[in-house]
């Protein structure tokens, strides 16, 4: 097995608790001190600068390598016809803003999209950090994915038409960083298209139970603590609203486009199209965001 790639200067902006856990002391985003606590059975935490919620203390970046690299999750996984519709899906959302050039997926998974659309006349390519997944990738598709976090990549300024980062953007350390970073890697006038978790209140009205709650319960009824006992799982550190995942990606010198909702379905049909219909409608039109996961298409500056 591959080894995972070497731990990078994250572990320089955190202070390790033990093995598994590190503390911070500044915002994860905008890298402001001005953070409090809003949970501490879920350890959730909050900017007053840029409104980012993030989990504090959290996993270290070793537990986190560790943990993806290893389980065999990735080794086992077999796409299906129903997971590359759902990829056909999402990247109908990118060749509608892109024709051709070159586009990067970051944390491919398995490289499904940098698969399909390669296959689409794109020059796409991909990276990862776990080692399962690069190997899977290259025995289910033969692609060869870089191994790399995302503030490592290595590819020069500007040569990127456009940035993929499907349901990534919540697991970086220090997202606000890693998408300055990234950001130079993107032409003038290039894409950047970002879905992570949704974690506005608005996820709740259909549940009466918090329409009264603190503010503290509703946090917690979105973000789970993180279960630290599990051999393989999805690690989130930041949970985006709309509002916080705006606020990150125009810092970084982009002009947000879109911003709406991520249908993940793996099973559509006619009434999850219309309920998927009505909530992009009721995001775009009346900002209420519903959905549990959210869509976002930027342009560079």
């Amino acid at each position: 097995m591959t080894a995972p790639p070497p731990i990078t200067p994250y572990t320089q902006r955190v202070v390790n608790l033990d093995d598994q856990k590190e503390a911070l002391q500044i915002c994860p985003g905008c890298e402001g001190k001005s953070i409090l606590q809003e949970s501490a059975a879920n350890n959730i935490w909050s900017c007053a600068d840029c409104e980012l919620l993030f989990t504090n203390p959290r996993p270290t970046e070793r537990f986190i390598a560790e943990n993806y690299c290893e389980g065999g999750y990735y080794a086992r996984f077999q796409p299906d016809e129903k997971w590359r519709q759902m990829w056909l899906r999402r990247i109908s959302r990118v060749t509608q803003r892109l024709r051709s050039g070159h586009i990067l997926d970051v944390s491919a998974g398995v490289g499904t999209a940098v698969h399909l659309l390669n296959a689409a006349g794109f020059k796409c390519s991909g990276t990862e950090i776990s080692s399962e997944a690069i190997t899977r990738a290259q025995q289910l598709y033969g692609i060869s994915l870089q191994q790399s976090y995302p503030e490592s990549i290595a590819l020069p300024n500007h040569s990127l038409d456009g940035l993929m980062m499907w349901h990534v953007f919540e697991h970086l350390p220090f997202p606000g960083s890693s998408l300055r970073f990234l950001s130079r890697k993107i032409k003038q006038n290039g894409f950047l298209f970002i879905a992570v978790p949704n974690n506005s209140f608005h996820r709740l009205l259909a549940q009466p139970k918090y329409w009264m709650a603190s503010r503290t319960k509703k946090l917690e009824a979105l973000i789970p603590a993180v279960p630290y006992h599990k051999t393989f799982s999805e690690i989130h550190l930041i949970h985006f609203t709309p509002r916080s995942l705006r606020n990150i990606v125009e810092s970084a010198g982009f002009r947000v486009l879109e911003l709406s909702i991520d249908n993940i379905s793996l099973n559509p049909g006619p009434m999850k199209d219309i309920k998927h219909w009505v909530r992009n409608s009721l995001a775009k039109h009346a900002n209420l965001y519903a959905h549990k996961a959210l869509f976002l298409c930027a342009q560079k500056l």
